[in-house]
């Protein structure tokens, strides 16, 4: 057993641990200030989904990935259940901000919904940093939260529960899409590499043999989660991974056609589709004609 880490079952034990009253046992919102309260522990782990905003006060982050080119007043980590957390800095959770608990069980659908909000699936370093106006929208959202969560249980409380945090996390999406645009130069650096592995992964011959790239093998070479980098080629190319493999792949195709004078059947067997006739769909879906067609435009 690693004494390290504070291992968190519960909701209640959630309370209980950081000094706090249950008011609705499936979820909670604690306001972290003036003192660290994890109790001396370097690491903690929820058993439930869990939000923290870490509160930087002097508009200085220098946590969770936060760079030059990003918003500084405060950061927000989102943890799946059973995922661990620290703040770099021999603590567990930060001095000062908001934490959001709740078991994915309490909202109707949102297990299911868990799977839009992909930024449950990012690694800490890839966090999200908001501006004072943001900081400011969601600290409000957890105060009203936070007081639904204090009134007495009735027919109503758990639909406005969950709104309350559908809202919170759809906020979220919301800042972390801008938070890409903010991005943009680093992303750009970030897609040339993801260019690079493909076309290295196209020229291997691997294709052929029907191994196909997916995009945690492009992640892991980036040091980037799966669901980070998708994200990512969403907001810059409005594709996710395979479609944007898939694009790579007719493009790699033009050469061959333009440089190399293979056949549609070479290239399709080169290229991994199972037959030519599958390979010029897929060519004339992207371009708009057929490859014979767009080999005379060519010439």
């Amino acid at each position: 057993m690693n004494t390290d880490i504070l291992d968190i079952k519960t909701v209640h034990q959630c309370n209980s641990c950081l000094g706090c009253k249950t008011s609705y046992p499936q979820a909670c919102v604690i306001r972290l200030d003036g003192g660290r309260a994890d109790a001396g522990y370097k690491e903690i782990r929820f058993g439930f989904c869990t939000v923290l905003m870490i509160d930087h006060g002097d508009g200085k982050a220098e946590c969770c990935g936060c760079r030059c080119y990003d918003f500084s007043e405060a950061t927000m980590v989102f943890l799946s259940p059973g995922h661990a957390f620290d703040m770099e800095d021999g603590h567990a959770l930060p001095g000062k901000g908001w934490l959001l608990a709740f078991d994915p069980g309490l909202l109707d659908g949102l297990p299911e919904q868990l799977d839009n909000y992909t930024f449950f699936h990012y690694r800490k370093n890839e966090a999200l940093h908001l501006s004072l106006r943001e900081k400011n929208k969601i600290s409000g959202c957890l105060h009203e939260l936070e007081e639904e969560l204090r009134h007495p249980v009735d027919s109503h409380s758990e639909t406005l529960i969950s709104d309350y945090i559908k809202m919170i996390l759809d906020y979220c999406r919301r800042y972390y899409e801008r938070q890409f645009i903010t991005r943009g130069d680093a992303n750009k650096s970030i897609i040339k590499k993801t260019d690079c592995i493909l076309e290295d992964f196209i020229m291997s011959g691997k294709l052929e043999r029907r191994l196909f790239p997916t995009a945690g093998y492009c992640a892991s070479l980036l040091d980037l989660s799966e669901n980070y980098l998708n994200d990512l080629l969403k907001a810059e190319t409005g594709k996710g991974f395979e479609d944007y493999f898939k694009l790579r792949l007719i493009g790699a195709s033009k050469k061959m056609l333009l440089g190399k004078g293979l056949t549609t059947e070479t290239i399709a067997k080169r290229l991994g589709f199972p037959n030519a006739d599958s390979f010029r769909y897929a060519f004339e879906k992207i371009t708009g004609t057929e490859p014979e067609k767009y080999l005379i435009s060519r010439n």
